[in-house]
């Protein structure tokens, strides 16, 4: 835990480097710091549960500028590259 706090760029890369790449590919910074984790874990295999989405389907509805994930101070202007900035 304490490594995410201090160091989440480097955790982040090594658990999840297609997360990593995609970052890099859009010209964004990886977090600095992540102060919490939600894990699944538990649900998956106590209940049986599935995730319907990651990281990569929340990525493809920003790139296709679906409103549901826009930043709302941007909605109405928002493009592609100025999630890069």
């Amino acid at each position: 835990g304490e490594r995410l706090r201090s160091d989440a760029p480097t955790i982040l890369r090594q658990r999840c480097p297609e997360l990593g790449d995609a970052f890099d590919k859009r010209g964004w910074s990886l977090p600095a710091s992540i102060d919490r984790v939600y894990d699944s874990a538990l649900a998956q295999n106590e209940l049986g549960w599935q995730p319907r989405y990651g990281f990569e389907a929340v990525l493809s509805l920003l790139d296709s500028q679906i409103c549901e994930v826009l930043p709302l101070r941007s909605a109405d202007s928002w493009s592609p590259t100025q999630a890069q900035e």
